[in-house]
């Protein structure tokens, strides 16, 4: 990062070619963009952790966290560990290198509902439509939309807003305030907020002509594919603004309760940020992927499927977590006792993972989120509750539907749950730039159990399960149970208690 700003500045006294600031600006972006290209795989750096010691593992933080001697070591004995010698429930875990099933190669286009789209190889798998809503070819900058609203209209104005200022957080995929649903249908819908930021963080883009008109040109670092998001600049009022140089794209997701989610650029950077709701903004549409993993259910409460592993408690694990619609989808994050999400703005946040009082939230809808989501019977599991889990079962890293994680397999009656490795968000408040930590490489889920108190000054902190970064030459790394900080925004999956 320093070569490039250096070599920048040069550029600029040196008087080069395009010294202007628009050119150097440019040229920043490029550089900024490689950098981000190079670091796509990197890994990024753990916070403080603290390790519980437990029945289930002995692994620490401090010591997933050792220098890369102590990492060679714990290679060596890793196959020590493997054959039992290592105390512990997952003795009889063994190692994954390669999928259970052979993955079905999807088509790199195609059509939907009379609308094309490309697969620009994302980890979510997200399929993103060639043109935008109102539009016929990709260099057509289509209709303005005001946010939760799905009809143009002639003027745009805090007054005339449908959601301004009101309870509304999240729009994907309905049809009453999702102008991609509710125009296109088949599956069609905005792109969420991380969703956006998931397609910009595997991509270069570029500004240039298309078809007379600028536009920010999207080419996948995955796969070398490439959307284009014309100009068409944003509404306000009866004008216009940067109608032919600047592009201004809904999420649909919130941003506190006047504004939401977009991505704009210029002539040479562009980003995510928020922008009033009732500004008319162009959208462009995505399709969920098409393949997703068949957890069979054992029954359904309250609208939500379960699934009997006959363990002895009778506990039956849910097949997705909270937000999801599919075992492999990661649905929504949340900090510890909150029961909304993070990407749920609210007007007065209790901080509730900092306050050292509360020492129970099973089952409670103003702390549980899973009891607070889905309703009376479900819970975030207790601790003693995965440590069941463990015990009963046999935990196996693999990938299902393009995505990693636990197929966790009742040693009892055969019945089996999959954890999507969905990483986490170390900050509640999401900008442009926030996509969740480790996507696609580690499980971190909430259970309902509190930490004891410790003498050295960390207040009482929540039990997570963690296991250590997914490896496609060994397979396998141990799940153990942690103590985290609870500002920490973690998926859910709930349980329902017998």
């Amino acid at each position: 990062m320093r070569k490039f700003l250096v070599v920048a500045l040069v550029m600029l006294l040196a008087g080069a070619a395009d010294t202007s600031a628009q050119g150097l600006l440019k040229r920043l972006g490029k550089a900024v963009k490689n950098e981000v290209a190079k670091a796509v795989n990197s890994e990024p750096k753990q916070s403080h952790q603290q390790a519980e010691q437990s029945n289930w593992g002995e692994a620490s933080a401090k010591q997933a966290e050792q220098p890369t001697k102590q990492a060679v070591a714990q290679n060596q004995n890793q196959a020590q560990n493997q054959s039992g010698q290592t105390k512990g429930v997952n003795n009889d875990l063994q190692p994954v290198t390669s999928p259970m099933k052979p993955e079905p190669k999807r088509p790199e286009t195609g059509t939907t509902g009379g609308h094309a789209w490309v697969d620009m190889g994302l980890p979510s798998g997200t399929l993103w439509a060639t043109c935008n809503i109102g539009a016929t070819s990709p260099e057509q900058p289509g209709g303005h939309y005001a946010w939760g609203e799905v009809a143009t209209k002639s003027s745009y104005t805090e007054s005339n807003s449908k959601t301004h200022d009101q309870d509304v957080w999240e729009i994907s995929n309905d049809k009453s305030s999702d102008v991609a649903a509710a125009k296109w249908g088949n599956g069609w819908r905005m792109p969420t907020n991380v969703e956006f930021a998931e397609l910009l963080r595997y991509s270069f883009a570029k500004y240039e002509k298309v078809g007379g008109r600028y536009a920010h040109v999207i080419t996948s670092m995955i796969n070398g594919r490439s959307i284009v998001l014309p100009a068409a600049g944003f509404k306000d009022g009866t004008s216009t603004s940067n109608a032919t140089t600047c592009g201004n794209y809904w999420t649909s997701t919130a941003d506190g309760f006047t504004g939401a989610f977009s991505y704009h650029y210029g002539a040479a950077l562009g980003e995510m940020g928020g922008a009033s709701r009732y500004y008319g903004n162009s959208v462009r549409a995505v399709l969920s992927k098409p393949d997703h993993i068949d957890c069979p259910a054992s029954g359904e409460t309250n609208g939500h499927a379960w699934v009997d592993l006959g363990l002895p408690s009778g506990t039956k694990w849910a097949t997705c977590n909270i937000g999801a619609e599919y075992p492999d989808a990661n649905g929504l994050y949340f900090q510890w006792g909150e029961p909304k999400d993070i990407f749920t703005p609210v007007r007065k946040r209790n901080n509730l993972h900092q306050n050292r009082d509360i020492k129970d939230i099973t089952a409670n809808p103003a702390y549980d989120a899973a009891t607070a989501q889905w309703g009376d019977g479900w819970q975030t599991p207790t601790k003693a509750q995965l440590v069941e889990l463990a015990n009963n079962c046999d935990w196996e890293i693999v990938m299902m539907s393009g995505r990693y994680g636990f197929r966790i397999t009742s040693r009892i009656n055969g019945n089996w749950i999959f954890l999507p490795a969905a990483g986490n968000y170390s900050s509640g408040t999401l900008r442009w730039d926030d996509f969740p930590n480790d996507d696609n490489k580690h499980c971190f889920y909430w259970t309902s159990s509190v930490q004891p108190y410790l003498d050295w000054g960390v207040a009482y902190d929540s039990y997570s399960l963690r296991e250590m970064q997914i490896n496609e030459s060994t397979g396998f790394k141990r799940p153990s149970i942690f103590g985290v900080e609870r500002n920490y925004a973690r998926p859910i999956r709930p349980v329902m208690a017998k």
